[in-house]
């Protein structure tokens, strides 16, 4: 008998509602310590420009800090095994350039946020603007201008994977498909924003930081390391959290230089993202794009993929795991749910004047999967092929691989049902071809029928 009051599936109350629905959340916003200073960011507009000169009126000394006045703190930089990778350091406080519109450069501190963003309004930076990288296509070969220049290109990697005979595949092919997708650059955008708030603790000698993160271990491992501190000496609270989905699982800047500003000045300092900050300088997700070519008979069986991806990932990698994953998983979810013996595909992550990259729900797995499921179903149409994905002649069947070729890793393994009873039910009941007609009328209402 199924367990309906606690067994799997039952609907269970969350014990935080009560205090939520009743005004007694508890999110960085909401803590309150004595002489407390808010912290606004100066911030670059410029997408890419050298820092000449940044001059401070002199009554805001003492309440202004650049990375001059903070030399405890360190540029990070992401240590990668994946050979060939490159892994730019990323100052918390941008020193000689700005790579990004909305990167940091002056800590402003005040009693109160606006009089923060006043202080902010008063600092004057003398930039010289520079030439901005900011089409991976253009840019990631012989631009005119370099991100890092030390690099002598705008690529953080280039990688390719290769099974079974993807050339075989080709001149076997009866229909030859190719498509170019553009899946367009996101931003997690949380309902409550990202938040800082950091002491220090005599009591405990511990530098105390509340974060509205997704990964406080992690948030504390990189601030002991960064200021030279050990990790006892840390502590990072994850209070209320409103929404994370991936971008709060990253190191920022400002988590970083809250910590540092707690310990120069021995007073609590916070700082709380405006709607504005996090579209700027919050992590970005997805702008892929993809060339897929699909080689197959005239029954629609794929024979073969051949793919270039290519990944905006912006100006820096995201510490721990850098800028790659997006590249990386797009690439191994590509082949999908299909028995493909000849895959090929080649991806280039490449830095540009953009906000850096980090996780969103999926981190290249909805580009990956979307690509070659939409470029096959459109050209397959003289093969009447079925769009259900599991009904096609390459459909993957129970406990086999996704790619049956000599990877060092499968791309996937479905150990069980891929294309069970259930599968087969749902497609007799969903009457698609009732389903095609109303799809085709509703295009049709809109305008948008191409083809009979």
């Amino acid at each position: 008998m199924t367990n309906e009051r606690w067994g799997v599936g039952a609907s269970l109350l969350r014990r935080e509602d009560e205090r939520h629905l009743h005004g007694r959340g508890e999110f960085v916003s909401d803590i309150k310590l004595p002489d407390t200073m808010e912290v606004a960011f100066l911030r670059s507009p410029h997408a890419h420009a050298r820092i000449k000169s940044i001059a401070v009126p002199p009554e805001a000394v003492g309440r202004v800090f650049t990375a001059a006045d903070l030399p405890a703190l360190k540029a990070v930089r992401v240590t990668t095994q994946a050979a060939g990778a490159k892994s730019p350091a990323w100052p918390p406080l941008a020193v000689d350039k700005a790579r990004y519109v909305g990167e940091a450069i002056v800590a402003c501190l005040a009693p109160t946020r606006g009089e923060a963003e006043d202080l902010a309004a008063s600092i004057t930076v003398d930039y010289e603007v520079l030439y901005a990288v900011v089409d991976p296509l253009r840019d990631m070969y012989g631009s005119p201008a370099l991100v890092h220049e030390q690099w002598g290109d705008n690529l953080y990697l280039e990688r390719s994977t290769e099974g079974g005979d993807i050339e075989g595949a080709a001149r076997a092919a009866e229909v030859t498909v190719t498509r170019r997708y553009r899946m367009n650059r996101q931003s997690g955008a949380s309902l409550e924003g990202r938040a800082v708030l950091a002491y220090r603790d005599h009591r405990l000698d511990e530098v105390v930081i509340y974060a509205s993160t997704q990964t406080p271990h992690m948030v504390r491992v990189a601030i002991a390391e960064n200021l030279g501190i050990d990790e006892r000496s840390v502590r990072v609270v994850a209070p209320d959290v409103g929404g994370g989905f991936g971008p709060k699982a990253r190191l920022y800047p400002e988590e970083i230089i809250l910590a540092a500003l707690a310990l120069k000045l021995d007073h609590p300092v916070r700082w709380v993202e405006d709607r504005s900050e996090h579209l700027l300088a919050s992590a970005h997700s997805r702008d892929h794009h993809y060339r897929v070519t699909a080689f197959s008979d005239r029954r629609g069986k794929i024979l073969g993929i051949d793919a270039d991806i290519v990944v905006d990932a912006g100006a820096y990698g995201m510490w721990p795991r850098g800028p790659t994953s997006e590249t990386n998983m797009a690439a191994r979810c590509l082949p999908g749910p299909y028995t493909i013996a000849n895959y090929r595909s080649r991806g280039c992550t490449v830095a540009t004047n953009k906000t850096p990259f980090g996780p969103y729900r999926g981190v290249g797995r909805t580009g990956g999967r979307a690509r070659p499921c939409r470029g096959t179903h459109r050209k397959y149409g003289p093969a009447r092929t079925d769009a259900v994905p599991l009904g096609r002649p390459d459909a993957l069947r129970r406990g086999r691989l996704s790619c049956r070729c000599p990877f060092v890793r499968p791309v996937a393994r479905y150990p069980r049902g891929a294309c069970s009873p259930e599968t087969g039910r749902a497609r007799r009941q969903a009457d698609r071809h009732r389903l095609r007609l109303l799809h085709r009328a509703e295009r049709g209402r809109r305008g948008r029928v191409r083809r009979p």
